[in-house]
């Protein structure tokens, strides 16, 4: 039994000198640590960020009032555009009740039984005021803005604002009995509005042309308000021709005939009747007979250059209002005196009237 014990304990000491001179030769590798595998790193969701809720701009409303002991306001606005204020609130039973402005007293009431009052107070100018109410020892202090709404002031007519004549009325609309003011070239008046805020003023202008007039509009509790307004004036064709008339010079065909040249850019008039059109320079033309003799035969002929052959009909008898030109053209026999052909003055037409 000893016997075997000893065998096997030398066969273990056997076992452990071979297992450690394996594990310290170099070329038998050990074997590798086991290495924990890491876990996955959760994916982190960011929540977003909020955003701080704005403040909200303060609006324009009621007004900071301070006040001492058992008076208490109503609410009152910050702005107003009435020069009127109603103020109301609770104080004592029966207290006499006071506003005030830098001293001066604006309007005074009583409280009724149950402490309730109300009273009206006027503001005399635009801008900001530091009202106090006092109910014996108590105050209330606020601090108003007042100003003015501009006045209405709406121009209606003219629809057009271009015309012809000497004058032209403007219409329109602002506060009932306001003061409207015109200012211009050759303008400075005022008239009153009605009941209804209408208003009309006539505006002249004594010259052809465009100007611009202002309109302001006054009124008790309002701001000025002022509208601006451009007109235009055209002369008509018989204030042209009185103007044309008023340069040109006396003439007859003869002495047309001999000295065109000599007519050259002068304004005269001649009356005749219209035999045919032609062309002259890319402008329509016509050819007319100034003269008929008892023979009823048109002769003296000219060549009148037009803007357009429009106004004129072959045959028609017309007025012309015209400007010479220094130069000549051959003209038919048929419509000379002489019976040949001849030339003939050149004349431009301003204006054409069937009028004598």
């Amino acid at each position: 039994m000893k016997r075997k014990f000893l065998t096997v304990l030398s066969l273990l000491l056997v076992c452990a000198l071979v297992f450690g001179a394996c594990a310290n030769r170099p070329d038998v590798p050990a074997e590798p640590e086991a290495t924990a595998t890491p876990e996955p790193t959760p994916d982190v969701t960011t929540e977003p960020t909020t955003e701080p809720t704005a403040t909200p701009e303060p609006i324009l409303g009621s007004a900071a009032v301070e006040t001492s002991g058992s008076l208490t306001l109503d609410e009152i606005p910050a702005y107003t555009t009435s020069a009127q204020l109603t103020l109301s609130g609770h104080a004592a039973a029966s207290a006499e009740i006071r506003v005030e402005e830098s001293g001066k007293q604006l309007a005074k009431t009583g409280a009724k039984k149950d402490g309730s009052f109300s009273l009206k107070v006027k503001l005399a100018d635009e801008g900001d005021h530091e009202l106090v109410v006092t109910a014996g020892e108590d105050t209330a202090t606020f601090t108003i803005r007042y100003e003015k709404p501009d006045a209405r002031l709406e121009i209606t007519e003219p629809e057009s604002t271009t015309f012809t004549g000497g004058s032209v009325t403007v219409r329109g609309v602002t506060e009932p009995n306001a003061t409207v003011y015109i200012d211009g070239k050759g303008m400075n008046t005022n008239v009153k509005a009605g009941k209804n805020g209408g208003f009309s003023v006539r505006v002249f202008m004594s010259e052809a042309g465009t100007e611009t007039f202002t309109l302001r509009a006054k009124a008790d509790g309002f701001a000025q308000s002022t509208r601006s307004i451009t007109l235009t004036r055209e002369w008509t064709q018989r204030e042209l021709i009185a103007q044309f008339r008023q340069k040109m010079i006396a003439l007859d065909y003869d002495e047309l005939e001999k000295k065109p040249a000599q007519y050259a850019q002068k304004r005269f008039i001649l009356r005749g009747k219209v035999m045919e059109f032609t062309d002259y320079d890319g402008q329509p033309c016509a050819l007319v007979c100034v003269s008929n003799p008892a023979t009823g035969v048109w002769e003296d002929a000219l060549y009148v250059v037009l803007s357009t052959t429009d106004e004129v009909e072959q045959g028609g008898v017309y007025t012309f209002y015209l400007i010479g030109e220094a130069i000549t053209l051959p003209a038919d026999g048929a419509y000379t005196r002489s019976g040949t052909e001849q030339e003939v003055p050149v004349a431009t037409a301003v204006y054409v009237t069937k009028n004598k």
